[in-house]
């Protein structure tokens, strides 16, 4: 985290106070498969943000970049959900079955982050992929954040 100096004013003998920043909120995962209709997310190393039932957790508000990149075996809808009462925002697979997105999104403290999967031939259970990768990166710090 890093540290700033902050004149507290307060009237008479203002007071000084160090702040801790919470650092650029980021996590990189990994693309496995699928369970219960969402893509499997596996975090690369450790990461500062979380991953609950296959969610990114939003602690931290701000505007994130959004990278997905995918390998498929066959046809597949993806869509990737960020907001709750928000539709979601579906990523086109090029015709060698590649997806390759990236948008930025405002996103708020309690958002979750996750993809969907829908497969017309095969169930979630028997989904197969060539592996994958999701990338969430913060890209203005300083808002609210827990």
């Amino acid at each position: 985290m890093k540290d700033f100096l902050a004149v507290i004013h307060g009237g008479p003998g203002s007071s000084r106070k160090m702040v801790q920043h919470p650092p650029v909120q980021s996590i990189s995962l990994l693309l496995t498969g699928c369970e219960e209709e969402k893509l499997t997310l596996i975090p690369n190393n450790a990461q500062i943000m979380t991953v609950e039932n296959n969610s990114v957790i939003i602690t931290c508000d701000g505007f994130y970049l959004i990278s997905v990149k995918g390998y498929f075996q066959e046809e597949v809808s993806i869509s990737l959900h960020y907001r709750m009462h928000q539709n979601p925002i579906s990523i086109p697979l090029r015709k060698d079955l590649q997806a390759d997105f990236t948008t930025v999104v405002s996103l708020a403290y309690k958002d979750k982050v996750y993809l969907s999967i829908n497969s017309p031939n095969t169930s979630c259970e028997d989904f197969r992929m060539n592996g994958g990768e999701l990338y969430l990166i913060q890209q203005n710090p300083g808002g609210f954040c827990i």
